[in-house]
C-alpha cells in the first residue's frame, strides 16, 4: 500500500491547475481510494480553461483518474488503453513533474496483460489476442506483444494469423531476450518489477532495496519451432525445414535452438535427421545440464525412453549428485516398463508366438534392470526419499531379488 500511496502522491505533488480548490479535493479523493468522487470533481474541471502550460498535468489527473488503482484490474480493457492515451499525451505535452509517467504506463500495461491472462484462462483467446495486438499498435518498439499476439493466435486456431506475426519477428531480428529490472519492497519483503528509472527512485527513497537486472533467454528457437509446426501442419515440410536451417545460420550458437530442432524433426516423422541432431548434441561437448535435461524431457514426451535415458544420464554425469536427474531416468524407464507391459499383454491377446513373447518379456526384465540400477542411484544421492525406496522394493520383487527386497523393506 505505501508504493501505491508514493505513487499518487508524486502524481499529484507538483500539479498547478488554476482550479487549485478542485485540484486539492481530487488529490485527497484519490488518496483515499474514492475514484468516483475524484472523477465527480475532475469532471466540473472545463478542459477549455486549462492553460497550455497546465495541460501535461490535466492529462496526467485524467490517465490516473480513469485508471483508479492502477494495481486492480477491474477497470476496463478500454478504460486502461484510455488512461495510457493521457499519459503518452502527458509525455508528448513534456510533462515536467516528479511523477514517473514511464512507471505509470507500464503499469496500465501490466494490468492489460492480467486482463489478457485472465481471457486466456477462460479460453478466450481472441480477447487476449486484440489486447496484445492493440499493445503492439501502441507501442512497437515493445515486441513481446507482438510474440504474445502469435501465440495467442496459434492457440485460436490461426494459423495464418500466428505464422504472419512469428515471420515478422524473425524477419526483424527479434530474440525476445529482455532486461528485467527488479528490487523488493522494504515493507513487505514482496519483488517489484518496474523500469530502471522507477527502481533507482523506490531504492533512493527508501521504498524499495537490493535492486538487480534479469536477462530472459532468447525465443527464436520457440519461434523457429513454431513456425517449422505450422508449415508442417499446412503440408508444407520444405518451408519446415527451411525455418529450421535460417535459424541456425542466423544463431549458431543457440544450445535451445538445437534441442527444438531434434524435437522438430522428430515430430515431422523424420527419423534420420533427428537421430543425428540427437547424437551430435548428446555427444558434443556442451556442458550445461540444462541442454541434456530439457533434451531428456522432449525425448521422454514423444515416447523415446531410450534416447531420454542418454540425456538424463548425461545431465546426472555432469551433476552427479543430482537427485532430480537420476529419478527422471528411473521415471523414464519405468514409464518405458509400463510400455512394454503393455505390449507384452496386446501380444498375448493377439496370439502372438512365444517366441516374440519371451522376447519382449526379456527386454522388460532388462528394463527394469536399469530401473533400479537409476533408483539406487537416486537412493545413494539421498538415502531419505521414500518414494525411491518403494519403487526398488516393488522392482526387486519383480526380479524375485529376496535380499534386495528385504534390505529395501528395513528402510521403509
Amino acid at each position: 500500500m505505501k508504493i501505491r500511496l508514493t505513487i499518487l502522491v508524486l502524481a499529484f505533488a507538483t500539479i498547478g491547475f488554476a482550479q487549485k480548490k478542485e485540484l486539492k479535493n481530487i488529490k485527497k479523493a484519490i488518496l483515499s481510494q474514492d475514484y468516483d468522487k475524484a472523477a465527480e470533481i475532475f469532471n466540473t474541471i472545463d478542459p477549455a480553461s486549462v492553460e497550455q502550460k497546465y495541460k501535461a498535468d490535466y492529462e496526467l489527473a485524467s490517465g490516473v483518474i480513469t485508471l483508479e488503482d492502477p494495481f486492480d484490474i477491474k477497470v476496463s480493457e478500454d478504460e486502461t488503453f484510455k488512461a495510457i492515451e493521457s499519459f503518452r499525451t502527458a509525455k508528448k505535452l513534456n510533462y515536467d513533474g516528479d511523477v514517473p509517467l514511464d512507471n505509470l504506463i507500464l503499469n496500465a500495461k501490466q494490468r492489460l496483460v492480467d486482463i489478457a491472462n485472465k481471457s486466456v484462462k477462460e479460453e478466450n483467446f481472441n480477447q487476449g489476442y486484440d489486447i496484445m495486438t492493440s499493445l503492439y499498435d501502441k507501442f512497437p518498439q515493445d515486441t513481446i506483444w507482438l510474440y504474445q499476439a502469435a501465440s495467442l493466435a496459434q492457440a485460436s486456431g490461426d494459423l495464418d494469423g500466428s505464422l504472419a506475426h512469428l515471420e515478422e519477428l524473425i524477419n526483424m531480428g527479434y530474440t525476445g531476450q529482455n532486461v528485467q529490472y527488479f528490487a523488493y519492497s522494504i515493507e513487505t519483503g514482496d519483488r517489484v518489477n518496474w523500469t530502471q528509472s522507477a527502481i533507482q527512485a523506490g531504492v533512493k527513497s527508501g521504498v524499495l532495496k537490493n535492486p538487480g537486472i534479469e536477462v530472459s533467454e532468447s525465443k527464436v528457437s520457440d519461434i523457429t519451432k513454431s513456425i517449422a509446426m505450422i508449415y508442417a501442419q499446412k503440408g508444407d515440410r520444405e518451408k519446415a525445414l527451411n525455418a529450421i536451417q535460417q535459424a541456425k545460420e542466423s544463431n549458431p550458437n543457440d544450445k535451445s535452438l538445437m534441442i527444438n530442432e531434434a524435437s522438430i524433426y522428430l515430430d515431422l516423422g523424420m527419423m534420420d535427421k533427428y537421430r543425428t541432431s540427437f547424437d551430435n548434441l548428446l555427444n558434443s561437448n556442451i556442458d550445461e545440464v540444462g541442454v541434456f535435461v530439457n533434451l531428456g524431457i522432449k525425448a521422454s514426451e514423444s515416447k523415446k525412453y531410450d534416447d531420454a535415458v542418454k540425456a538424463f544420464s548425461k545431465a546426472l554425469a555432469l551433476d552427479p549428485d543430482n537427485y532430480s536427474y537420476a529419478t527422471a531416468a528411473t521415471q523414464t524407464l519405468m514409464d518405458a516398463d509400463d510400455q512394454l507391459t503393455e505390449d507384452v499383454n496386446k501380444l498375448i491377446k493377439s496370439g502372438g508366438s512365444n517366441e516374440e513373447i519371451m522376447e519382449l518379456k526379456e527386454m522388460r526384465i532388462n528394463n527394469i534392470k536399469s530401473v533400479v540400477s537409476y533408483a539406487e542411484k537416486a537412493h545413494q544421492i539421498d538415502p531419505s526419499k521414500k518414494d525411491i525406496i518403494n519403487v526398488l522394493v516393488y522392482y526387486y520383487e519383480v526380479l524375485k531379488d529376496k535380499e534386495k527386497v528385504a534390505e529395501f523393506k528395513a528402510k521403509m
